[in-house]
């Protein structure tokens, strides 16, 4: 069998998935917490994020929900 024949690592996409997902939530929990303490700072720390973070031409738009439309997306 020659080099570019073999077959993949298996498990290294599900790694790969479990890793992604793991960042996703360390940073949405992150994001939040920083959010809730401290909005200004949060603010500002989006605003560097989207300057200084390089993303290979991949531009990142954000929307922030008001809090009143959040807490009517949370009612019974």
């Amino acid at each position: 069998m020659e080099e570019d024949e073999r077959p993949e690592d298996e498990g290294s996409d599900e790694v790969g998935d479990e890793l992604a997902d793991a960042l996703l939530n360390f940073m949405s929990l992150f994001s939040q917490y920083v959010k809730e303490s401290d909005e200004k700072l949060w603010k500002r720390a989006i605003d560097y994020a989207k300057d200084y973070a390089e993303t290979d031409n991949v531009k990142f738009l954000y929307y922030d929900k008001p809090e009143s439309e959040s807490e009517e997306d949370q009612s019974p």
